[in-house]
């Protein structure tokens, strides 16, 4: 039986029609209030209760270490978690060496991941090199795969872990708290509204923007190789960016599980396919969502049987 999900809830009493007489709410995994995945996880929720009569609830947990095996074990429908997430726990490499997680599935690469280094705005912080020697925010245990990524990063500026003083927090919000309370000189997060708008209000922020010589890319796919170079725009929701600037980027997936049948998964699909200006306009990084990648664009692990016979249908 499902635990009982302590959640924000995002759905009232919609029954599901024809996909399932029994009302079935799904449960969607993220990490906590304030991150990326939450907020991708609550735009698509809203989608899947206001346009396809399927009721969601978001699940905050501490991580993807947290709610992954609740999702394998199908106590959770479905959630977020980056491309390296998804890959080494299906695989059971990295955290999950030894205990692989085979019935993670894919549902669709949601929009690039972007992440980077943030500072005040008045800081003399200016590149990654420069964090050479500053107090930066490091860890992330309920994050693993930032064991991979937050190195790929400082390797960008040609920095290792030993080259900045490590403040180890538990995840990414904290380590924006910290920042907020002086305890650290920058702060590792995704390039989202969220959390680092709302720390932009009491502190302006501005981004790192990753080298884009060839000599730092191949450093840092020597560490992460999913990962590429993408620029952010300036655009309202992202107040700490004022002009175009290079960051990390990496698939972001929606994923579920073998448990959830193919019926709801290729509702899902054309809903997600039909509802690309609804997800843009309830999350804005959610503009970058291309539909045309459902079942199709290569991120590592096997998509859902249903999502792969719904695109050969298409």
């Amino acid at each position: 039986m499902k635990r009982i999900l302590l959640s924000t809830i995002l759905a009232g009493s919609v029954g599901l029609g024809a996909i399932s007489a029994q009302a079935q709410t799904f449960g969607f995994g993220t990490m906590g209030e304030g991150t990326n995945s939450f907020s991708t996880a609550s735009a698509i929720a809203k989608l899947m209760v206001e346009g396809l009569d399927l009721q969601a609830r978001v699940q905050p947990t501490g991580g993807t270490t947290e709610f992954l095996p609740d999702l394998n074990s199908g106590d959770l429908d479905f959630g977020i978690a980056n491309a390296l997430e998804a890959q080494q726990a299906f695989r059971g490499e990295g955290p999950w060496e030894g205990n692989a997680l085979e019935n993670i599935r894919v549902v669709a690469a949601v929009a690039p991941l972007r992440v980077a280094m943030f500072v005040a705005a008045d800081s003399d912080i200016n590149t990654i090199a420069d964090l050479r020697g500053k107090r930066v925010t490091t860890g992330f245990p309920a994050i693993q795969t930032l064991s991979t990524i937050f190195p790929a990063t400082l390797a960008n500026g040609g920095l290792t872990l030993d080259d900045i003083i490590q403040v180890p927090v538990p995840h990414v919000v904290p380590g924006a708290d910290a920042f907020l309370d002086g305890r650290v000189d920058a702060f590792f997060f995704a390039v989202v509204p969220s959390k680092p708008a709302q720390v932009h209000a009491s502190i302006p922020l501005k981004v790192l923007p990753f080298d884009t010589s060839p000599e730092a890319i191949a450093r840092m796919q020597d560490i992460f190789d999913l990962a590429i170079i993408g620029t952010v725009q300036p655009i309202p929701p992202l107040p700490f960016i004022s002009a175009p600037t290079p960051v990390m980027e990496y698939p972001n997936l929606m994923i579920t599980a073998t448990h959830v049948s193919d019926d709801v998964m290729a509702a899902l699909a054309t809903g997600l396919a039909d509802g690309k200006d609804a997800l843009g306009a309830a999350y804005a990084p959610l503009r970058a969502f291309n539909p045309a990648g459902i079942g199709s664009a290569d991120v590592g692990t096997p998509y859902h049987d249903g999502i792969t016979a719904w695109a050969a249908s298409r």
